[in-house]
């Protein structure tokens, strides 16, 4: 026997039937194996052996049906002993125990050294089981020497696996006390709610107690099948079972078995009701059910906190495997869902007009998944040389399996059985559809198809090709513009023309057109007879090849492709008769009524990265991204770059300078021709498209044809100002193939490396007077309404791109730079707050010089805009000593009383906020109102703005009732004057919201911010930071109301976005993770919320001090979640610690503060120090009346702590009358637990 593990053997035990007691094991064993452990399960229900169920997706029928197993062990050994004629040696014991010969591994890929193995109830005669009954287990026992057997039987599956789990028979026999009472170091006592169900447990903990107290035996009971619709009576059951199990599980603190009957309980899913399936599969991450939640706490306790919870699965695996659980009826098959790579399409067209033919509908599924089948369709994939190993990893959604097609000579794929396979490869056409129809169960009918009438050609016999160049290697992408281009070259081949209507590939030279036509030609060579490439539209067709007169007849179907066209009937009149296709690749199209053109644009971006990756396989993503980026994703370009890198070893980043600085040679001149025939022939169109290459590749219309944009060409050229004109010019560009329109987003696209190409032809002087044009005209466009009105983000968005492009930074103009101060402003509004700071460091940099006062206070005003977001990232120093920098010399720029001192004066208050200094804010504060107030009026947006930064402070400094006093004027102004939806008003109501939640009125609060965050989101996009700080505002007011489990998704959602996008040390995403860490203290999640709020605790301690608010806040908060775990000597230390620095720093009487101290009053109460907590608890309790009020949910909390430490008083009755009877303070109080208070910080 291998002694190597000293694994523990768990029983799941049932007084009764029907319990789930089964169903139960089978999920945690699957949890203990999918976290990396070794799990045997074993069958020890004789009469009625049903484990094996659970498994059927990962265990062969026959490996189960006359499997040995547990029954073959013991007769093994009764024989062994009967022929023996006494007992047996320890090693002949050990052979005869070893389970591992009779375990069935399940075909399934644990992680680590996990495996899960089944040992079946065997293969004997169940009449041997009523045999051993009718004889007596007792002489088993006493003539067999059975409790030997059984004791060595133990240690070999603790030898052998971490976790051996026993599925044992119910009731009370012989059988059932081996399984509970001999066998196990823990049993798992499932029973329903009922009270034949509740005294089994009752029964079977006391047999366990009486018959096995020299060896401990953890007793687990379980809850098993309850129904949450019948609450009322499921509560009484559990009562009555924490009564009759009082106890159980031993060695717990009381606060922690209560986590564990309110975790364990095992709810009744009717889903589950009808089948044998494992939770882990059954339910949806997105939408799990309370069941697997409890397998996973009966595995954590079982495990004794080992195995925590289910690793992550992936969706499309879990999706897949469900399906091998489900029983499904059989389904004629008529419908197929054809799936195969865009190489076989030709193949795939082939088969659907077959099958079509033969009566059966066929949906295409052409992207290769099986994700996109319909639900009756059977599935059916075409594998090719080229797609056999894509293909192998197809699964179909039902067990019937999928039909394989093979087209190509390759060795059967392992995902499809044999009989589901047809090859049809190297068959003729009959042959193939007979092969075809026989596999989808249509016999007899392929003498009735007539192969040339399907009216597409079998890809399988050899075709003719004549002039075609060579396949490349490297094509990349571009599925879509071959689908889109097959689909146009089907559709107008039977037009009742005498030729067809030719479909032309036009584009920018560079962007791969010729290579699209070329991978046409060879993709769908095998759908056509004769495929003829021409390099030259006035060459003729070069018909040698195929013998005398065979072009037209014995050859109908063929393909022209012409390259680089220019005269179109040229290109007609040497087309042969027949049903064929033309292909054309040109830059202008002066015929383009006539044929059907085919835009081409740039690769996408990720098509473009593995394009380089063909050159480059170990370039770095994002030195492939600023490649890719540099040259436009032209695919001339990126080859070129590619090879030259490939080539020569430059490095990556010094190409990227240089083509950012000198363009790409090797593409210049596949636009000089165009770009001299458009300077010759129309200058008013080359002038117009030099100014558009001094903007972004992507210019909207409504820029080009603006009269702003009107205005600044007349100057230069009186024709180019009229609109019609101007579109004129548009189309003439686009015919060039220099420019593409894109009517549908109302937008123009000039490559980038053009744009430099343009550039270089025009003088430096007159590309800096383009330039400062092109100023005027973004500048003109800007939106009075400024940064801060959502209406006018639209116009910014279309505007902003450009001002780097043409280096508006360098403007002197003010108009202009107002234009970069709204992009700043935007930014930091919007939370792209790293963004923002890199963007007014690189215009600050150009404004460095000054200037005239106008430019002067431009600059101070961006300065102010910087140092916001430096705050805002968590650099409060930095950010406090240049507001005051920036304050100081406004002051003597424009004098005390104007806008933007008040403006910067409110920065300065922030950045005392963000350092704890609360009362220097509020003083601050008080003079910027008054100052503002006095200057401008009340209704000013700078003396609202200063406003709301008063009321902030007043809410950080404790003062509740002036915080909520002055934002709800100051929200009510918003709303008037602004509207509900304006980032002001929005920001106003969220700190409203903080506002009514210090006073104590959660349930307003939550309304309130619940419509705040969706007009949030409906105003900024459901994941950017402003949202996600309201969904976190309003999840803390959630959990003060009582609602925990609804504030958890939206900090999980919040905090994992954050996270993203401001990083891990942004003080916005520690503020939300300090609230999670917090929420799931009120889950008592308690080893995860201790952890998290030590991390934050310490990464407060580090960027802040330890005496900040936050960190205080932090430790409170920390002591609260060690005190419910029962370490309170822990819990002490950081309580005093946060009260003595809450009080030096923020004052006695500040709210907090307050909450802190009862904190520690209840923590001397539970250390056995009654007369210091009663003292304390009485004096935070009067001071926090008179602070908050007397009926202010923190000052009823103090009251109902008092009077659990004093007697009682009315203090728990007005606190269920605030609170309402099922908030968590309430029922902690009404147990006669102590009421703590947590704490969240407060954003400045």
């Amino acid at each position: 026997m291998t002694n190597s593990r000293h694994g523990t053997v768990i029983t799941f035990y049932s007084f009764t039937g029907g319990t789930g007691r089964t169903m139960a094991l089978a999920n945690v064993a699957w949890i203990l194996a999918a976290n990396g452990h070794r799990v045997l399960v074993a069958d020890w229900h004789f009469e009625s052996p049903g484990l094996h169920r659970y498994f059927r997706p990962f265990i062969r029928s026959e490996d189960i049906d006359h499997a040995p197993g547990v029954t073959d062990l013991i007769r093994g050994y009764e024989l062994e002993v009967m022929r023996a004629g006494g007992p047996l040696p320890q090693p002949d014991l050990e052979r005869l125990a070893d389970v591992t010969s009779h375990a069935i591994p399940l075909d399934w890929e644990f992680p680590g050294d996990g495996c899960l193995h089944l040992l079946p109830t065997g293969s004997q005669d169940r009449n041997y089981v009523a045999i051993i009954g009718a004889t007596g287990w007792d002489e088993f026992y006493e003539r067999r020497d059975g409790g030997r057997f059984f004791d060595v039987l133990r240690d070999t599956m603790r030898g052998e696996y971490d976790y051996a789990l026993i599925d044992s028979p119910n009731g009370w026999n012989e059988l059932a006390d081996i399984c509970a009472i001999q066998l196990p170091d823990v049993l798992v006592s499932c029973f329903p709610l009922s009270h034949q169900g509740i005294e089994g447990a009752v029964a079977s903990a006391s047999a366990v107690r009486f018959h096995h107290a020299e060896r401990e035996i953890r007793v687990l009971p379980v809850p098993t099948r309850v129904d949450l619709g019948e609450q009322e009576k499921a509560q009484i059951g559990r009562q009555v079972a924490r009564q009759r199990l009082a106890g159980l599980p031993k060695g717990m603190p009381e606060r922690e078995r209560d986590v564990y009957w309110r975790s364990v309980e095992v709810p009744h899913c009717p889903y589950y009701s009808f089948e044998e399936v494992l939770a882990p599969f059954g339910d949806r991450p997105d939408m799990p059910s309370p069941l697997l939640s409890a397998y996973e706490s009966i595995a954590r306790f079982a495990s004794d906190g080992v195995v925590e919870r289910l690793p992550p699965m992936n969706e499309f695996v879990r999706a897949r495997t469900l399906g091998l659980f489900t029983r499904r009826a059989a389904v004629a098959e008529e419908n197929v869902a054809l799936s195969y790579a865009p190489a076989d399409q030709a193949w795939a067209e082939w088969v659907e007009r077959l099958l079509t033919a033969a009566g059966i509908r066929v949906h295409d599924v052409p992207e290769g998944t099986a994700e996109a089948t319909p639900l009756h369709a059977r599935l059916m994939v075409i594998v090719s040389a080229t797609s056999a190993e894509g293909q192998a990893a197809l699964v179909a959604r039902d067990d019937r399996g999928a039909f394989a097609v093979y087209v190509d000579v390759v060795p059967p794929l392992p995902a499809f059985e044999l009989d589901a396979s047809a090859f049809v490869a190297g068959l003729s056409a009959d042959e193939a559809i007979e092969r075809l129809l026989r596999l989808v169960g249509h016999v007899g009918i392929g003498a009735d198809l007539d192969a040339a009438k399907l009216g597409v050609r079998f890809p399988g016999t050899d075709r003719e090709v004549v002039g075609l160049p060579v396949r490349n290697p490297r094509f990349t992408g571009r599925e879509h513009e071959l689908r889109q281009l097959r689909a146009h070259l089907r559709a107008h081949s039977g037009d009742g023309l005498p030729w067809p209507v030719p479909v032309v590939l036009r584009g920018m030279g560079g962007v791969g057109k010729s290579e699209i036509a070329l991978e046409y030609a060879h993709r769908f060579a095998a759908s056509y007879d004769v495929v003829w490439w021409l390099d030259d539209d006035a060459k003729p067709l070069d018909t040698a090849p195929l013998g005398p007169s065979r072009v037209g007849s014995a050859y109908p179907r063929w393909l022209v492709v012409c390259d680089h066209a220019e005269d179109l009937e040229r290109v007609v009149q040497r087309l042969p008769a027949g049903a064929g296709h033309l292909l054309l690749t040109s830059r202008d199209t002066p015929w383009q009524d006539l044929v059907h053109a085919l835009s081409i644009d740039v690769l996408p971006r990720a098509a473009s990265l593995r394009l380089l990756q063909t050159y480059l396989p170990t370039i770095e993503p994002e030195q492939a991204m600023s490649l890719a980026a540099a040259v436009g994703d032209l695919p001339l370009a990126l080859c070129a770059a590619g090879d030259w890198l490939a080539s020569t070893g430059t490095g990556v980043d010094d190409y990227v300078r240089q083509v950012r600085r000198d363009g790409v040679s090797s593409v210049e001149h596949t636009w000089s021709q165009s770009l001299a025939r458009l300077r010759d022939d129309h200058p008013p169109g080359f002038h117009l498209l030099a100014h558009l290459s001094t903007l972004a590749p992507e210019i909207g219309l409504d820029i080009v044809y603006a009269d702003e944009f009107a205005t600044a060409l007349a100057g230069v050229n009186p024709a180019t100002a009229t609109r019609p004109y101007r579109a004129l010019l548009v189309q003439q560009i686009s015919r060039l193939a220099l420019l593409r329109l894109d009517v549908g987003h109302r937008a123009i696209h000039v490559h980038p490396l053009l744009q430099h190409l343009v550039r270089g032809e025009v003088s430096a002087s007159d590309l800096d007077e383009i330039r400062h044009r092109m100023h005027g005209v973004l500048a003109a466009l800007r939106p009075t309404a400024g940064p801060e009105d959502p209406a006018s983000w639209p116009r910014l968005g279309l505007l902003w791109p450009h001002l780097e492009h043409c280096a508006a930074a360098d403007c002197g103009d003010e108009t202009t730079r107002e234009l970069l101060l709204d992009q700043v402003r935007h930014a930091w509004l919007s939370g792209e707050l790293s963004d923002g700071q890199a963007l007014a460091s690189r215009i600050g940099a150009s404004w460095l010089d000054g200037g005239a006062d106008g430019l002067r206070r431009q600059s101070l005003r961006l300065r102010h805009m910087l140092a916001g977001l430096i705050r805002e990232q968590g650099g409060f120093e930095p950010a406090y000593a240049l507001d005051q920098e920036v304050l100081a010399q406004q002051g003597q720029l424009v004098g005390a009383d104007h806008p933007d001192v008040f403006e910067t004066t409110g920065g300065v208050a922030a950045d005392l906020r963000a350092l704890g200094r609360y009362a220097a804010a509020v003083a601050l504060d008080e003079r910027n109102v008054a100052a503002s107030t006095a200057a401008l009026g009340p209704d000013h947006p700078a003396t609202l703005t200063a406003r709301s930064g008063l009321a902030c402070s007043e809410r950080l400094a404790g003062n509740v009732r002036a915080a909520g006093d002055g934002d709800q004027e100051v929200y009510e102004r918003r709303r008037a004057i602004l509207g509900d939806h304006h980032p002001r008003t929005l920001r106003s109501g969220g700190a409203l919201g903080r506002d009514l939640r210090e006073r104590g009125e959660y349930r307003s609060s939550v309304a309130l911010l619940r419509a705040v965050r969706a007009a949030t989101e409906e105003t900024f996009g459901p994941d950017r930071v402003p949202t996600l700080l309201a969904s976190a505002n309003l999840a803390v007011s959630l959990r003060c109301a009582g609602l925990a489990e609804l504030a958890a998704p939206l900090l999980e959602e919040a905090y994992e976005q954050l996270n993203e996008r401001l990083g891990p040390n942004s003080p916005y995403t520690l503020a939300c993770r300090h609230s999670r860490a917090t929420n799931l203290v009120a889950l008592e999640q308690l080893p995860s919320a201790a952890a998290e709020l030590e991390h934050v605790q310490l990464r407060y301690e580090g960027e802040l001090g330890p005496r900040h608010p936050y960190a205080l806040a932090c430790a409170s908060n920390r002591a609260v979640a060690s005190r419910i775990t029962g370490d309170l000597g822990f819990a002490r230390s950081l309580s005093d610690e946060a009260a003595q620095g809450m009080r030096e720093v923020l004052g006695p009487d500040h709210p907090h503060a307050l909450a802190v101290r009862m904190n520690l009053a209840i923590l001397r109460a539970e250390e056995g120090d009654l007369p210091a907590a009663r003292e304390l608890a009485r004096a935070v309790a009067a001071d926090t009346a008179r602070v908050l009020g007397a009926d202010h949910p923190d000052t009823l909390r103090g009251q109902v702590n008092l009077a659990l430490m004093t007697g009682p008083d009315d203090a728990l009755d007005r606190l269920e009358a605030t609170l309402g009877p099922k908030h968590p303070s309430v029922r902690a109080a009404r147990e006669r637990r102590y009421v703590h208070r947590t704490l969240d910080p407060h954003l400045f």
